[in-house]
């Protein structure tokens, strides 16, 4: 990083270092990219034209250090912001609608659990409290934020 000394002797007491950030830096290029996103998930395919893979990774990674995006999945990023009360990383959305929308993006089908389909038809009055999907199309990924973790409906991961 760079780092801009101010040389006025009052303001040099107050203030050691302000630190210089460019404005076309890949970073905020990145960050003003999934700005501009309608969805919560990113995935690679969505900035791979902004730079190289490594360099790419190493933007990425200073976003999740800053608190702006989460992985949630290889290669998924979910956008996250600060919590006002515990000033821990949170997603932006509930993690089984960022989960659900991130399977939407790689193109996998699936559909509602029968436990969730019987909740919505009236069949029963239990809430499902889990985030589960049931897939249609074949998928071997783990989708997991913290202690929460997408499940896959009798564990079967679809042929």
């Amino acid at each position: 990083m760079l780092f801009y000394h101010i040389n006025s002797p009052i303001l040099a007491q107050e203030v050691k270092a302000v630190k210089v950030t460019k404005e076309n830096s890949l970073k905020n290029r990145l960050l003003m990219r999934i700005n501009k996103l309608d969805s919560d998930v990113v995935v690679r395919a969505d900035i791979e034209d902004l730079s190289d893979f490594r360099q790419l990774s190493r933007a990425i990674k200073a976003l999740i250090d800053g608190g702006f995006l989460v992985r949630i999945s290889f290669g998924v990023y979910a956008k996250a912001e600060k919590s006002e009360y515990t000033g821990n990383t949170i997603l932006t959305a509930p993690f089984d609608v960022v989960a659900k929308e991130a399977l939407d993006k790689l193109g996998v089908k699936w559909e509602l659990t029968s436990a969730q389909a019987d909740y919505n038809q009236r069949k029963s009055t239990q809430i499902p409290a889990k985030p589960a999907v049931r897939l249609k199309s074949r998928c071997r990924r783990t989708f997991a934020f913290q202690n929460a973790k997408l499940d896959y409906e009798r564990k079967i991961y679809a042929k």
